[in-house]
């Protein structure tokens, strides 16, 4: 059902449906259905004891992830790469192991072999080709295609537009959605809901199984495991 749910919405994200309908980006909206196969790749590089790496290996699956990127829509593999590197850095004590380092390399070894095809000839061209950018100045503010806040979260026009309320109309469009957001604020509680609900439960286990005040645990002796309270007898009728 999670599952289900998250491609659901994945599937019907505002952002995707106006690339596919409104802007026509084949290259884009091709992008994004790579998406997720390199998010199961990279999760099942860092939990390789799950039920889906017996079938296909994370680093096979990340590999096969970003050449569909590659091969679709360049900037989007910029800012997949840039969000990996991140993930990976904020999880520095599993990154740097020796498993996960030959896993992670593992990937971008094959993405290499894979994609040599189309790498060697446009890095030789990006660094050794001659340009002429039409640009006026050659250079353009990032600020002038940025995302107001109000447009990224979906919220409607207020103070926070600074008077450009007229471009969330039209924009609207192009920011996760209420859903999308919606989903991952539910996740992220449960998760934090998750977690507290195991440090209650090793916190009651290591209460039960330490011994009474004034008596000695013999040496050797394990701590005892906390019994589940007996179900009430069914009432009778």
């Amino acid at each position: 059902l999670p599952a289900l749910t998250g491609a659901v919405l994945y599937t019907l994200a505002s952002y995707r449906l106006c690339d596919l309908y409104t802007r026509a980006a084949l290259g884009e909206y091709t992008a994004l259905a790579f998406l997720p196969l390199v998010a199961c790749g990279f999760w099942l590089i860092y939990r390789p004891g799950a039920a889906s790496a017996r079938r296909l290996p994370g680093w096979l699956l990340l590999a096969l992830g970003m050449s569909g990127i590659l091969q679709s829509h360049l900037l989007t593999l910029e800012l997949t790469a840039g969000t990996l590197i991140l993930l990976a850095l904020a999880c520095a004590r599993r990154t740097f192991t020796r498993p996960v380092l030959a896993r992670l390399f593992g990937a971008v070894g094959v993405f290499l072999a894979l994609n040599a095809g189309f790498l060697v000839p446009f890095l030789d061209f990006y660094l050794t080709g001659r340009f002429a950018i039409n640009q006026p100045g050659g250079t353009e503010p990032i600020q002038q295609n940025g995302a107001l806040p109000a447009q990224l979260f979906g919220l409607p026009a207020d103070a926070a537009a600074q008077g450009l309320q007229q471009d969330l109309v039209p924009n609207m469009a192009l920011t996760p959605g209420w859903a999308l957001w919606g989903a991952a604020f539910l996740c992220a509680g449960l998760l934090l809901w998750l977690a507290l609900r195991r440090g209650r439960a090793c916190a009651a286990a290591q209460t039960l199984s330490a011994p009474a005040p004034g008596v000695s645990a013999a040496p050797g002796a394990r701590p005892a495991r906390p019994r589940r309270a007996p179900l009430p007898a069914p009432a009778m009728l």
